[in-house]
């Protein structure tokens, strides 16, 4: 088991804040991280029981994810994660990179909640699949503001708040996919609020 709390200013001096690979029982709690050199929180490989919370994550590249959640193969997928109460602002510019990103390329991560973060100035806000808890977060400043990328269950997105979004509020990859549960908009509406879109993991 590792805890980290409280900790002071900081960087991520060549890597991510938070970088978890094949680890288990972990929470990251309370943290300020000021800058990181590639995605602020990274988590692969079969990770368990991690625990991401009430951290401050500033300066991420425009680049790079605010988190990343993947797996290198299909028998190896994480399990059991929390990504609740931070706050993850990308550097200024023309972002390209999004909040937070499940790649399932090699598998769908079990037991994943994210709730009430918020994600500043990212490209897209969240490309997640729908099988996760994804609630009440605040998404500001993005172009897309939810991208699901899969025609799988998504009654688990809901209440969530989306801020200043300028082309598509919700966007799904399939025709077939119905509508989320209670989505707040404010600020600039964005083009389209719910939008059918073509698109990969990445």
């Amino acid at each position: 088991n590792i805890t980290v709390v409280n900790g002071s200013t900081g960087s991520g001096a060549s890597g991510s804040c938070m970088e978890i690979a094949a680890g288990e029982s972990i929470t990251f709690d309370g943290n300020i991280c000021n800058q990181s050199y590639i995605e602020a929180v990274h988590i692969e490989d079969y990770s368990q029981n991690i625990k991401i919370t009430n951290n401050i994550f500033n300066n991420i590249p425009l680049s790079y994810n605010g988190v990343s959640i993947l797996s290198s193969s299909s028998t190896r997928v994480p399990n059991g994660i929390q990504i609740s109460g931070n706050q993850f602002t990308v550097v200024s510019g023309s972002p390209t990179n999004n909040g937070i990103l499940e790649d399932v390329t090699n598998g769908v991560p079990y037991s994943l909640q994210v709730s009430g973060n918020q994600f500043n100035g990212f490209a897209t806000g969240a490309r997640v699949i729908g099988r996760e808890q994804f609630f009440g977060n605040l998404i500001d400043g993005a172009s897309v503001g939810i991208n699901v990328l899969t025609a799988a269950d998504i009654k688990n997105i809901h209440n969530n708040q989306l801020r200043n979004i300028t082309t598509h509020g919700v966007a799904f990859n399939s025709t077939t996919q119905s509508i989320i549960g209670t989505t707040t908009f404010d600020g600039t509406l964005p083009t389209d609020l719910i939008a059918a879109v073509t698109g990969g993991s990445g």
